[in-house]
């Protein structure tokens, strides 16, 4: 059985929720998946329900937010560290900024043999201003070849 690991940003209505719900949940029989991501912003609709009605129970990291947070992101890295070392996954596959360059980092640091990212492609122009959108598109752009392979 294979152990897929999918990390998300946050539980809140958009198509990254659907996506990786329905790869979780719709994967097969030879799959193994794991769901989870960091918690909905309060002025955002909470998107649990989804995969809560597909019988998934995803595992919310309370730190991994939206906003760079130095303190939090350094508590998310640690976090997804120890779920990877918990859940022993043969695939993490993470999905939008937050999630991607934290889970694919912590992936890479435990030796997850195949990682993989969705892109989302609002941040690379006009979601962000200026300086974040050269930012966003330098971590995610800023990997070893294996990762973005």
């Amino acid at each position: 059985m294979i152990k897929v690991l999918r990390i998300i940003n946050r539980f809140n209505l958009g198509g990254h929720t659907y996506n990786a719900m329905f790869l979780s949940a719709f994967l097969g029989n030879d799959f193994e998946t794991k769901l989870c991501g960091g918690q909905h912003e309060k002025h955002e609709g909470d998107s649990l329900f989804i995969p809560l009605q597909y019988g998934l129970e995803p595992q919310i990291i309370d730190v991994l937010e939206r906003n760079v947070n130095f303190s939090n992101d350094r508590k998310a890295l640690k976090a997804i560290r120890r779920i990877i070392l918990e859940y022993k996954p043969d695939v993490v596959h993470t999905h939008a900024s937050k999630a991607g360059a934290l889970g694919r980092y912590a992936a890479y640091k435990e030796k997850v043999p195949v990682i993989v990212h969705t892109f989302y492609g609002h941040v690379f122009h006009s979601y962000f201003g200026k300086l974040k959108t050269v930012l966003m598109r330098g971590l995610n752009g800023f990997w070893p070849k294996s990762l973005t392979q």
